[in-house]
C-alpha cells in the first residue's frame, strides 16, 4: 500500500506542526518549572556559583518561613478561593 504524495505532505506538515508547538510549549513552561525548583533549593545551593536545574537537596524550609511570616495567610487564601 503506497501513500499518496498528497497525504504524505500532509502528514509531514501535521508532524511539523505538532513538534513546533511541542517546542513552544516546553519554551514556555521550562520558566515555571525552574522557579518551582528553585523554591524547593537550600539556600546555600540557591546562590552557589554553580547553577542547577534539580536541587541536590529538596527542602521545603522556603515555604515554611513563608507561611510563618505571613500572618491571616489562610484568610486570604480562602478569601482567593471564594
Amino acid at each position: 500500500m503506497a501513500i499518496s504524495v498528497d497525504r504524505a505532505r500532509r502528514l509531514a506538515n501535521t508532524g511539523l506542526l505538532y513538534l513546533v508547538l511541542l517546542i513552544v510549549s516546553a519554551i514556555s513552561i521550562l520558566p515555571f518549572l525552574w522557579v518551582i525548583l528553585s523554591s524547593l533549593k537550600p539556600y546555600e545551593e540557591l546562590y552557589s556559583k554553580h547553577l542547577t536545574f534539580l536541587p541536590h537537596h529538596y527542602t521545603f524550609t522556603n515555604y515554611l518561613q513563608m507561611f510563618a511570616k505571613m500572618v491571616g495567610f489562610g484568610y486570604y487564601y480562602r478569601n482567593s478561593i471564594l
